[in-house]
């Protein structure tokens, strides 16, 4: 325990050039640059030198919020270096972390307005309490929105992100922890931008615990969207289920990484996860790898990935029909994204991801 602390309080205590050249070290490890194959992982850490955080920048409604240190948020830096080199040092340089607490059962969600450059966010919802959280990514410029979710007993949550901005680079990592009977869903929205990479890591700690990702996409020309998926089956009788699906317009860049790991003593867990992506255009970039990782036979598994081209056969019927191509290019668009243009922001989804026709 205390051998803990004091390499974090050791971390927490270099100077911004040795915080750097420790974290870089990390990252050249063979673990790490396959991780960060598609990204540049110095640049997402460059992202917190000579930047302009403020609490002023996170705007919640419907909840209180508290600024601490983050020595006194309970977050680990240690066990989260292991996970995220970068949010540990991210968290060294911001210092300070805006903290929520969620009781019993809100009837009206708690909104989130991330902009420019905000403070870390930590999220705890006690035990037997639930809400819905509606998150809107508008970060100008360049910039990295951590978050941290910590599920109590039999507590839920659905967590609804749209991030549309499509200038800067921007990465936006999610930690979530789930005690027993705890439900996680997440609807996320994004589109591309000149570099970004959102990382969605999920430990499923308590037996009877789930969690939901349903994630649309798209990437217009020249734009790069990376999203990276871990979710760790750490207790027996645990739930999961991915579904994403990209699209990829001409010259854009998708990457999809969906990991499922499951312990050698999680028996009866069941994890699910379907990745489809769909190149609409020349010149476009598709990376898709879903992982299994698996410790315990005792347990029900299923990943695909599909990536596939526009059907021209479709195409040509609606041209045949006077819908002009870039209408019937909108058209199966939304046709591609229907399942996963999900949950309470799905409108506002709708307009941003799908083409004008």
């Amino acid at each position: 325990m205390s051998q803990n602390i004091d390499r974090s309080e050791s971390f927490m205590s270099l100077s911004d050039g040795e915080a750097m050249e420790n974290t870089s070290l990390i990252l050249a490890s063979a673990q790490q640059l396959e991780r960060w194959k598609y990204t540049k992982s110095s640049d997402v850490l460059e992202l917190f030198l000579d930047t302009n955080v403020g609490e002023e920048n996170t705007v919640i409604t419907n909840a209180e919020s508290s600024s601490i240190h983050v020595s006194d948020s309970g977050l680990k830096i240690e066990e989260i270096g292991r996970e995220s080199p970068i949010a540990a040092f991210g968290l060294r340089k911001f210092e300070k972390i805006n903290k929520i607490q969620i009781d019993g059962n809100l009837e009206e969600p708690v909104t989130l307005k991330q902009r420019g450059q905000p403070l870390p966010l930590l999220i705890e919802i006690n035990d037997n309490a639930s809400c819905q959280l509606h998150e809107f990514v508008d970060c100008e410029a360049d910039a990295a929105v951590m978050t941290w979710i910590k599920m109590g007993k039999n507590s839920s949550l659905v967590h609804s992100r749209n991030s549309f901005r499509e200038t800067g680079k921007h990465w936006q990592v999610t930690f979530n922890e789930l005690e027993s009977g705890a439900s996680y869903t997440m609807h996320n929205h994004v589109k591309g931008s000149e570099t970004k990479r959102q990382d969605i890591l999920i430990n499923l700690t308590g037996s009877e615990s789930n969690a939901k990702v349903i994630s649309a996409g798209t990437v217009n020309k020249d734009k790069k969207l990376d999203l990276q998926i871990i979710c760790d089956h750490s207790t027996p009788r645990t739930t999961s289920h991915q579904r994403i699906d990209h699209v990829a317009f001409e010259n854009g860049s998708t990457t999809f990484n969906g990991r499922i790991h499951i312990l050698e003593h999680a028996s009866g867990c069941n994890a699910q996860l379907k990745n489809r992506s769909l190149a609409m255009g020349s010149e476009t970039t598709i990376n898709a790898k879903p992982e299994l990782e698996i410790y315990n036979d005792d347990v029900q598994c299923s990943h695909g990935s599909t990536i596939g081209q526009i059907d021209e056969t479709q195409l040509f019927y609606m041209r045949s029909r006077g819908i002009e191509q870039k209408e019937a290019h909108a058209i199966l668009c939304e046709g591609f994204l229907r399942e996963t243009i999900s949950g309470p922001l799905s409108a506002s989804a709708t307009s941003n991801l799908i083409p004008e026709r």
